[in-house]
């Protein structure tokens, strides 16, 4: 926010004779203190004081708090955007301007944290939703601690705390056994296993045997799997007995 306080409308004017002239007086206030200043009119012309009168002003900052300091998001998927809110209260009766304070610190490494309104204005006695996204990049436990400012307070940033265990994709097996049974030798037999994603990303998965083997083969080896989709694996057994 501009950091000025008194702006005069105009500032400089000529007034015809017993004409007229509105002058707004604006006032953005940027401490907490009170205001005694003197509004003066002179004409340079005459090289002199045509009047001068008083301004007052007292200024408070509104208490403001943060209804949900602790967002919790559970568990998430890895370069998934997920959308969440802070929920900022104002219960004095002015409003209050915040802003979101940006960070630069090794944190942006493990996540993207993105305030849909990052600065603004919450209204007496009202709590306002403030909206943000996260998209994590990194596995594992997150914690990020963010700040929001209260426009002229003496008091601290008000921080808010957003944790996650952020996981990779989720893949469920139709069955976790193949069982061929009894079979004869040199004859292909064919037998289907069910790969479903149950995640909101996109999986990759390639297939392959534990230990080396020539009895058994696997179609497709490799493949993507949309986030619900489900994919059929083909699996054959042909043995020799050799």
């Amino acid at each position: 926010y501009e950091a000025r306080e008194f702006n005069i409308v105009p500032a400089t004017a000529t007034i015809p004779k017993f004409g007229k002239q509105k002058v707004t007086v604006e006032f953005i206030p940027i401490r907490i203190q009170d205001y005694n200043v003197k509004l003066q009119f002179d004409a340079p012309k005459f090289d002199g004081l045509l009047f001068s009168m008083p301004v007052s002003a007292k200024c408070i900052c509104p208490e403001v708090l943060i209804e949900n300091p602790q967002i919790d998001l559970g568990q998430i998927f890895i370069g998934y955007k997920y959308e969440t809110s802070v929920q900022l209260v104002d219960k004095t009766q002015f409003p209050a301007k915040f802003e979101f304070i940006e960070v630069s610190d090794t944190s942006t490494l493990e996540a993207e944290i993105v305030f849909l309104k990052p600065r603004g204005i919450v209204q007496a006695k009202h709590t306002e939703v403030l909206p943000l996204t996260i998209t994590p990049y990194q596995l594992g436990h997150l914690k990020f601690v963010r700040f929001i400012r209260i426009f002229g307070s003496d008091i601290p940033s008000i921080p808010f705390t957003i944790t996650a265990l952020c996981v990779g994709p989720k893949i469920n097996l139709s069955s976790n056994e193949v069982n061929f049974g009894t079979i004869n030798v040199l004859e292909d037999y064919k037998k289907e296993l069910r790969v479903t994603n149950d995640s909101l990303i996109n999986s990759h998965f390639v297939a392959t045997f534990a230990t080396d083997n020539k009895a058994f083969d696997v179609y497709p080896v490799e493949s993507d799997i949309l986030p619900g989709e489900t994919i059929t694996l083909t699996i054959t057994a042909n043995l020799n007995d050799i």
